[in-house]
């Protein structure tokens, strides 16, 4: 498939351009696939267009650079608190893979052509429908497995051999439906809102379900992994890369 990703006013544009393509015999809908994506305009605080005090328009490298600085000082923060156990000298790479990956996630869970305001604040923020919560999540089954010591394939393949089948966390069984319409309408905010809504029920579960010493360790070890496949793959498909640990 071939989609072009433009400001939505650029839609007109692009509907003739498929269908002069159509008209000429140069673009056949029945074997290629084209569409536009079209997006609505990134706003600061006071609601007007995303610029450098100069004017200028803000590159998107800068807005990587700055998630980064920023990601890296919460990290530290964490480490001076004793709240975490990332080595120093991985904190680098963490804060690159959680500034990157925030900023894209803060753009990917918008309306498609809703105007937003960006706002490193929220973009960052430890709570809420945020990369930094989704992975906060993640690392958080990711830990529980780590701990327990178990060879979580050899459990698995045990499971397996029972015939017994365990589904991982998937809210309202709506994983494949929103394959599905996401690749139909290409709006990733779908996606989105499902890891999220996974990631509040594995803070639930965490909190609210002791997995390690209980009686269901093996059942509850296995649902963690089971949906931790899951989170992995909704990652992947919006192109950021979880950390294990945080």
């Amino acid at each position: 498939p071939i989609i072009y990703y433009t400001d939505y006013t650029q839609k007109d544009h692009f509907n003739l351009l498929f269908e002069v393509g159509r008209m000429s015999g140069i673009y056949d809908p029945t074997k290629q696939r084209a569409d536009h994506v079209g997006f609505g305009t990134v706003n600061d605080e006071s609601g007007k267009r995303f610029k450098t005090r100069s004017g200028e328009v803000v590159r998107l490298v800068e807005l990587l650079d700055e998630a980064k600085v920023r990601m890296k000082a919460q990290l530290l923060e964490r480490i001076e608190a004793g709240q975490t156990s990332l080595p120093i000298e991985e904190v680098d790479a963490a804060a690159e893979k959680l500034g990157y990956g925030a900023v894209k996630y803060f753009d990917l869970r918008q309306s498609p052509t809703s105007n937003y305001i960006f706002s490193f604040d929220r973009m960052l923020s430890t709570n809420g429908d945020t990369a930094v919560y989704l992975t906060f999540a993640y690392a958080r089954l990711s830990s529980i497995i780590r701990k327990s010591g178990v060879d979580m394939a050899a459990l698995v393949e045990q499971q397996q051999k029972q015939g017994d089948v365990l589904k991982p966390e998937d809210p309202d069984g709506a994983g494949p439906d929103v394959i599905v319409f996401i690749n139909k309408d290409l709006n990733s905010n779908r996606l989105c809102s499902y890891l999220y809504t996974i990631s509040e029920k594995v803070q639930t579960f965490a909190t609210a379900c002791r997995v390690l010493g209980s009686e269901e360790q093996s059942s509850r070890l296995l649902l963690c992994d089971a949906t931790l496949k899951v989170m992995k793959t909704c990652f992947s498909l919006l192109g950021i890369d979880p950390l294990d640990q945080i």
